[in-house]
């Protein structure tokens, strides 16, 4: 929810995107639903972001930030720890 959340908030209030974002996430858990399904239906949320932003804001690759850099950086370490490394 937080990257919808930063994302809404560009164009609004952050409290307000919180809480909205937050009724959002609740309602589709609620009503087995997908999140995007439900933003994609909400009128406050699509008032400021369109279908394809709240694509890219809910897309892993768009908000995964230094994760792959960590994983290589342990998986490095783990191989010299273990001297295991690849020729």
């Amino acid at each position: 929810c937080h990257p919808i959340r930063v994302g809404f908030h560009a164009l609004n209030d952050l409290g307000r995107a919180h809480d909205v974002v937050e009724e959002l996430c609740r309602k589709a858990v609620e009503q087995d639903k997908s999140l995007q399904e439900v933003l994609k239906a909400s009128a406050v949320v699509t008032a400021h972001l369109n279908d394809g932003q709240i694509d890219g804001l809910l897309d892993p690759a768009n908000y995964t930030g230094s994760a792959g850099a960590f994983t290589d950086a342990a998986v490095g370490e783990a191989e010299r720890v273990l001297g295991e490394t690849e020729s």
